[in-house]
């Protein structure tokens, strides 16, 4: 037989090289010319690492510095520089180094790692979570890697908290920021002579919170300040609605009734109606104009607005509560109609103005259309459109514009599977339509593994782009494009985490910015993430809350996102400049 593994030619067996033996050329390395530059590189590297232990950081720069001079662009050479460099308190050099690592070696988790230190240290805290989270993703589940991220997040908190507002004794349900008044009539080209000038003062920019504990609270937008509390509700507050003029504000109660207050420029706020008649609580509201012809659009509640509250009674109903004298000694409104044929609780409700059709949805498995049509049906208005798909229960519905088009979405809970589709319907008498009615869907959206909790749209003016965005309770938000035949833009899936004591991660709420360029979305967990809308990009995380998040609210300029939650406060984030 032939000499067996590790023979020589002789066929004695060759002696096993002894532990931590170096092959020659890098033992010699000094008199190798191809592996001196490592050979000179490693000593110095092997002294940086030393003094580093020995916290003599200014002495491992040195040693780093040496060593790269033999191997430039080495990644754990910069990396290891700057993190001597970061505990010597020069971010800047730190972050140089950090950069140049990560450059060189993209997937090397340490570099990516010190740039966030870096960039936290120097405030740069959108870049800092960005570069954390990426070492994140790259190391798998690294816990140093989630704790320095947290820890990050947390200084992000203080740094673009602007306010927080504190008062209310229970969880704060709602929050939403009052639209600033319409153009005066000499800047708007499409306003008819009869529409109502708004205020000679300017308005100050006032956040509405309501609460649990059955009071509603108006506060200054940019100094915090309290401004009025309104307070008659017999039962927890659970929604707002204002006016697009500002000047009213709607409050929905469990007390079965919900209350309109005339708000002033200053803030100050009275109760000049009490729209009772529901037997069950309000789920939801609409103002709208009474006729179609009669378009104001600047918004102001006069001149024939109506307002539309649902409820759990399995109606809807329909009231006149801005006409007449505001006088809190006799706030009865006039009650339009009652809208009725839902055999279960009215979920929601929605009213496409450019149509003049209101849609109700219910948990009779239906939603309905309704027209006014002068004199038919209950107040005026009549159903024109009963749709039961068979998807299960109607808990959202949302009318779109896309272009000259206006589209209705709804979404619909299979309480035996716990899953939920979203449908798209195309109101245009087209699409979808035969014999005058709605018989089919454009659009349907699939693989929601539990209840849609709540959707937004907004048009994104860079592209031209629709977007829908649809939050379920198993933490995932799914953001469609409506103008392109409802492609899946992307899934934005496991960043918000269970709240304490739940196995569920559900999406709370989420809201577009005023020009959709972002969107926020928050969950049990206490926490909001940004997002850039055009490609799901994150933007940033706010952690400042100590529970379960409510309600998301963005002002007009898209500066400022209002939250508030079981924690019984309400928080306004910066948000101009990320």
């Amino acid at each position: 037989g032939g000499a067996g593994a590790g023979a020589t030619a002789s066929g004695a067996r060759a002696p096993r090289p002894r532990e931590g033996w170096t092959p020659a050329g890098v033992r010699d390395g000094a008199a190798n010319d191809l592996a001196k530059p490592t050979y000179f590189a490693t000593q110095a590297k092997l002294r940086g690492n030393e003094s580093f232990a020995a916290r003599d950081f200014a002495g491992a720069v040195a040693s780093y510095t040496e060593a790269l001079e033999w191997l430039p662009g080495e990644a754990a050479l910069h990396c290891n520089r700057s993190a001597a460099w970061f505990e010597l308190g020069e971010a800047e050099k730190a972050l140089r180094d950090a950069v140049a690592a990560a450059s060189a070696s993209p997937r090397y988790v340490k570099a990516h790692y010190r740039c966030a230190l870096a960039y936290s240290t120097l405030g740069n805290h959108v870049a800092a979570v960005a570069r954390m989270r990426k070492a994140l993703e790259l190391s798998l589940s690294s816990e140093e890697c989630g704790r320095a991220l947290a820890r990050i997040e947390e200084a992000c908190a203080r740094d673009f908290l602007a306010l927080n507002l504190v008062g209310h004794g229970d969880t704060v349900q709602d929050v939403s920021w009052r639209p600033p008044p319409p153009l005066p009539p000499q800047h708007r080209v499409d306003s008819p002579p009869s529409s109502p000038s708004p205020p000679e003062k300017s308005a100050r920019p006032v956040l509405a919170t309501a609460s649990l504990d059955g009071t509603v609270r108006l506060w200054c937008g940019d100094s915090g300040i309290l401004l009025h509390v309104l307070r008659g509700h017999e039962d927890k507050v659970t929604d707002l609605l204002w006016s697009r003029d500002g000047a009213y504000l709607v409050s929905l109660s469990l007390d079965q009734t919900a209350r309109v207050w005339r708000v002033a420029v200053e803030g100050s706020a009275a109760c000049v109606r009490i729209l009772s008649g529901h037997s069950g609580r309000a789920t939801a509201a609409a103002i709208f104009l009474e006729a179609a012809r009669d378009r104001d659009p600047g918004g102001g509640p006069g001149g024939g607005h109506l307002l539309a509250t649902s409820s759990t009674d399995c109606t809807a109903r329909i009231w006149r509560p801005f006409d007449g004298p505001a006088s809190p000694a006799s706030p009865a409104a006039a009650e339009v109609g009652v809208l009725a044929g839902h055999r279960q609780m009215v979920t929601c409700l929605d009213f496409c103005s450019r149509l003049g059709k209101l849609a109700t949805a219910s948990a009779d498995n239906t939603f309905r259309l309704w027209e006014r049509h002068g004199g038919r049906g209950e107040g005026g208005f009549a159903c024109t459109q009963e749709v039961d798909w068979g998807s299960g229960a109607v808990n959202k519905c949302l009318f779109v514009a896309v272009g000259e088009k206006d589209l209705l979405v709804t979404s619909h809970f299979d309480v035996k599977f716990e899953r939920s589709r979203v449908l798209v319907w195309d109101m245009g008498g087209a699409a979808g339509w035969a014999d005058g009615k709605l018989v089919a869907h454009a659009m349907h959206f699939e693989g929601f593994g539990g209840k849609v909790t709540c959707l937004d749209a907004a048009a994104f003016a860079e592209d031209g782009s629709v977007l829908l965005a649809a939050g379920c309770s198993d933490g995932t938000v799914r953001v469609f494009d409506l103008a392109s035949k409802g492609d899946v833009m992307f899934d934005l899936v496991d960043e918000h985490l269970p709240a304490v004591g739940s196995a569920s991660p559900s999406i709370s709420a989420l809201a577009f910015s005023p020009d959709g360029s972002k969107l926020a979305t928050s969950g049990l967990d206490g926490r909001i993430h940004l997002w850039r809308s055009d490609d799901g990009t994150h933007v940033m995380t706010f952690n400042g809350h100590r529970d379960r998040i409510c309600s998301l609210s963005w002002n007009r300029e898209g500066t400022k996102l209002a939250s508030c939650g079981w924690d019984k406060s309400a928080k306004v984030w910066k948000t101009g400049a990320l």
